[in-house]
C-alpha cells in the first residue's frame, strides 16, 4: 500500500468516525452504523435518512431527504449536451436561493405533482431533465 493508499484509506475511516457509522475502535456503531449497511445506497445518503427520522423524530424531514436522495442517486438527470449557461437559467427558474439540493427537492416536487405524462415531458423539455432519469428518481424514492 503506498502512502498516499494509506493517507485515502485513513480519510475513509475518519469520516465514517465522523458520521457515525464506527467508533474508536473502528467497529460498527449500533445505533447508525447498524441500519446504515441494511441500506442499499452511499453511507452518506443512509446516513442523512436516518437522522432525518426514520428512527426519531428530532429533525422530521424523511420525505424531504428521501426525495433529494433520490435526486442524487441518479446519472444524467440534466441533459448533458445543452449548454450549461441554459440548464443554470432553468434551475434559477425553480431553484431554491438556499442551494442545490432543496432547489433539486423543488424540481422533484413539481415533477411529482404533475400527473399528465405529456406535461411531464413538458417540464423536463423546459427543465433540461432527462424524463426517463425522472421515471428512475420516482421509483427510487417510491
Amino acid at each position: 500500500m503506498t502512502k498516499y493508499d494509506e493517507m485515502i484509506f485513513a480519510k475513509a475511516i475518519e469520516n465514517l468516525f465522523v458520521i457515525g457509522i464506527i467508533d474508536k475502535e473502528t467497529k460498527l456503531t449500533n445505533d447508525i452504523g447498524m441500519k446504515v449497511c441494511d441500506m442499499p445506497i452511499d453511507c452518506r445518503y443512509a446516513t442523512s435518512l436516518i437522522y432525518s427520522g426514520i428512527s426519531n423524530s428530532k429533525f422530521n424531514c424523511v420525505n424531504e431527504i428521501l426525495a433529494i436522495v433520490s435526486m442524487l442517486s441518479v446519472n444524467n438527470l440534466f441533459y448533458q449536451r445543452v449548454n450549461p449557461e441554459h440548464i443554470m437559467k432553468a434551475k434559477q427558474s425553480k431553484g431554491m436561493i438556499e442551494g442545490d439540493h432543496l432547489t433539486l427537492l423543488s424540481i422533484f416536487k413539481i415533477f411529482k405533482s404533475i400527473k399528465n405524462k405529456n406535461m411531464k415531458l413538458n417540464f423536463c423539455k423546459e427543465m433540461y431533465l432527462n424524463y426517463q432519469t425522472m421515471k428512475e428518481v420516482e421509483k427510487i424514492n417510491d
